[in-house]
């Protein structure tokens, strides 16, 4: 069963990922007395002021369906989300911030107070004998993960999942650093999203023409390939489903950065 808590004469179920109380989008935009449009915007515009980890974390794919079966109220998510921001303490309290309405301030400190003071969930540790065995087949794993080519996070992160299947523990959840700090600390948009941040909306087919224009990527049978200039600018994110001949589906996010390019594309019409 989810904690419930009272806030504003409202009983509230206490949504939890990562054993830390967090809020929806729309929970917040409730309590702050504004629209979840006006808090999506507000984190587009201050994207700089916003870090993964810390202030929110954007839940997908099968974390995504593992949370949905934790919730005790199908109405927090929607069955039909296929992503979702939840928005932490520290996050919570940027908004208001951004918000500057005393109704934000005045129930954030009624959050703080209640809401974000659930404590984090006691976690089992392992005996002592577990941690050095799980140490010994961290390095294995370490090891085997350089001779694959794995470098920085993405080693970090593969050796972490190795460990994880081979043992069932995270050495990073063991440590409480369950997220890293991004190498590259812009945001990542599909085109679909970046059609959204231009003014007026363009569709995503218009965006991928943009980006292919300027060299950023190609058409390569019915997909759009990276190019060498584009590799810097962009994210090739596995997606966990394959191909009919078996080979790994891979989806590009491109960086907030690319959107000053694609600005000037339009104003120099580059794309009809």
């Amino acid at each position: 069963m989810n904690a419930v808590v009272k806030i504003e004469d409202q009983n509230v179920n206490v949504v939890e990922y990562k054993n830390l109380p967090v809020l929806t989008t729309e929970q917040l935009s409730e309590f702050y007395g504004t629209d979840s449009v006006r808090i999506q915007q507000n984190h587009l515009r201050n994207a700089e002021r916003f870090t993964e980890g810390k202030h929110f974390f954007k839940v997908e794919g099968e974390h995504l369906k593992d949370l949905k079966k934790s919730l005790t109220s199908s109405k927090i998510v929607s069955p039909n989300t296929r992503s979702i921001i939840l928005w932490t303490e520290k996050g919570a309290a940027r908004h208001a911030k951004i918000l500057d309405t005393d109704q934000a301030w005045e129930v954030f400190e009624k959050l703080e107070d209640c809401y974000f003071a659930m404590r984090e969930i006691a976690q089992p540790k392992p005996p002592k004998e577990k941690h050095i065995q799980i140490g010994t087949i961290t390095r294995q794993f370490s090891i085997m993960c350089k001779a694959l080519g794995f470098k920085g996070n993405q080693h970090t992160l593969a050796v972490d999942r190795a460990v994880k299947n081979a043992t069932g523990i995270s050495p990073l959840e063991m440590i409480g650093e369950t997220h890293l700090i991004a190498e590259n600390k812009q945001q990542v948009f599909t085109p679909t999203q970046l059609g959204e941040l231009c003014e007026p909306k363009i569709s995503a087919r218009k965006v991928n023409e943009i980006l292919a224009q300027l060299g950023f990527q190609e058409k390569a049978g019915s997909i759009w390939a990276v190019t060498p200039k584009g590799e810097k600018l962009c994210e090739m994110l596995d997606t966990g489903k394959k191909h009919s001949d078996g080979t790994p589906v891979k989806q590009v996010k491109w960086y907030q950065s690319v959107m000053e390019d694609i600005k000037q594309a339009l104003l120099n019409g580059v794309v009809q």
